[in-house]
């Protein structure tokens, strides 16, 4: 992805289908080494997947020209995923939101970080696999009312509300860990649950 613009709405930009076309609702897509590595997503956007790959540079998903465009995550069986296979950062911006309808597994395989600063919303689940980076959630999530699962390694916390709607909970098993941001003032005001005694 990225050799010829940063539009996710260029064709060119993308390889693997016979035509070099744009990926379809539904698709799952993946970024590597594109010389351009802020990618506006140019519409409402829905994927079944999203992963970077072991060599991708540090990527910005983000909503540019229409900041009011959303990156839905909608996979068959009920079930979406991010990977993150980079030794670099990774960041899901877009403005409008990240909206995960289903179910979506992160898994945090490189040492790189994954944040989503994008405000979270939708009642999928959100579950945490893996032990390379961390996952960084820094939006205004107040509106997501799906369950968080930190099943492995590490899970941020950088805003009063990264962790959803407050009618819902996060599950920390035994061997992961939740972080809490040191903001001032910071409060999370949901139930959470935790199983043993974390990493390190």
């Amino acid at each position: 992805s990225g050799n010829n613009t940063n539009r996710w709405d260029r064709g060119a930009n993308w390889t693997g289908s016979p035509d070099n076309s744009v990926p379809p609702s539904g698709a799952k897509v993946a970024f590597g080494t594109g010389a351009q590595t802020t990618v506006d997503v140019r519409g409402n956007r829905v994927v079944e997947a999203i992963r970077f790959d072991e060599g991708a540079a540090s990527f910005t998903i983000a909503a540019i020209q229409n900041t009011g465009n959303t990156l839905t995550f909608n996979g068959p069986g009920s079930l979406a995923f991010i990977q993150q296979r980079s030794s670099n950062n990774q960041t899901i911006s877009v403005a409008g939101g990240v909206v995960l309808t289903d179910n979506t597994v992160v898994d945090m395989i490189g040492s790189g970080n994954l944040t989503i600063s994008a405000p979270l919303s939708g009642a999928g689940n959100l579950v945490k696999e893996n032990t390379g980076g961390s996952l960084v959630l820094s939006g205004s999530n107040g509106s997501y009312t799906g369950n968080i699962f930190v099943n492995a390694g590490i899970l941020r916390a950088s805003s009063a509300s990264a962790l959803g709607n407050t009618s819902v909970g996060t599950t920390v098993a035994a061997g992961a860990t939740l972080e809490i941001g040191t903001a001032s003032g910071m409060t999370i005001g949901e139930a959470i649950t935790v199983a043993g005694t974390g990493v390190g």
